[in-house]
């Protein structure tokens, strides 16, 4: 238990600026502690660096990969969304 706190207040201290002071006082494990992350919208389809850092933090390297292989896949589709939009824009399809 007190592991799971010490840990809690690891990520905590790596959070501090993208969460509001009054609400951390009210973060009791990593599910609220996540709530408040998407709330304060640091956890959205373009904002995965704090959850990156979190990742790296505690060692899930098996996520971070995954984490890092979406955000390949998802920056491959960007780009080919890009480029068949400017394709459309000069063809005037």
């Amino acid at each position: 238990m007190l592991d799971e706190l010490n840990e809690l207040e690891r990520l905590i201290a790596m959070c501090r600026g993208n969460i509001s002071q009054e609400s951390e006082a009210q973060i009791r494990d990593v599910r609220s502690l996540f709530k408040e992350l998407e709330k304060q919208n640091n956890l959205e389809y373009d904002r995965l660096d704090i959850l990156k850092g979190i990742l790296i933090e505690t060692g899930k390297n098996d996520l971070l990969r995954e984490l890092e292989e979406f955000e390949e896949r998802r920056n491959q589709d960007d780009e080919f969304k890009r480029q068949e939009d400017e394709f459309e824009r000069r063809t005037g399809i």
